[in-house]
């Protein structure tokens, strides 16, 4: 009888440990490796584009602001029938979460730029692709943003006439 007993008393610690020894596993399962191929592109008008890229340097240390696992990217987005450049910087261990909310991208690749990749993805089509493809590795993915993560954004408005003009910084 009081062997019934230390058995029902420790059965259901026995169960919960195996239920949590299970979880644990699936959610390593879960945390997958992204490796993309992505092809260089390239911009119409990459005069503007890279003084763009020189201002937010000299502004904001934009290639200097995340350490060795931060990526920089440019998404381009038609929001309200404007074209938006939205320039920021993300983990890159984030940069799945970011493809799964992402719905219409038309082209994803990168530019270099002073020896550093700017991973550009294009909602719109204004990116050609070149010929040169590249396999890069973005390592092990979050599943989620963490709570203490919020990239900086800094968008930049496409007028008309094709020149880029600042609109704001702010979370993305």
């Amino acid at each position: 009888m009081n062997f019934k007993i230390i058995i029902l008393c420790f059965l259901p610690c026995i169960i919960s440990s195996c239920l949590s020894n299970r979880d644990s596993n699936q959610a390593t399962e879960r945390k997958a490796e992204l490796k993309l191929q992505l092809p260089e592109l390239s911009y119409p008008d990459s005069l503007a584009l890279n003084q763009v890229l020189s201002q937010l340097d000299s502004d904001y240390s934009f290639s200097a602001v995340v350490d060795k696992s931060g990526i920089n990217i440019l998404y381009v987005r038609n929001l309200h029938d404007s074209v938006f450049f939205d320039f920021s910087t993300m983990y890159s261990e984030y940069l799945g979460f970011f493809l799964e909310e992402t719905n219409n991208i038309k082209r994803k690749g990168f530019i270099r730029n002073k020896e550093r990749l700017l991973f550009v993805f294009d909602e719109i089509g204004l990116f050609n692709e070149k010929n040169m493809k590249q396999t890069i590795d973005f390592g092990v993915q979050d599943s989620a943003y963490s709570i203490f993560y919020e990239p900086f954004l800094y968008r930049y408005y496409l007028e008309k006439k094709g020149r880029l003009k600042f609109i704001e910084e702010s979370w993305f």
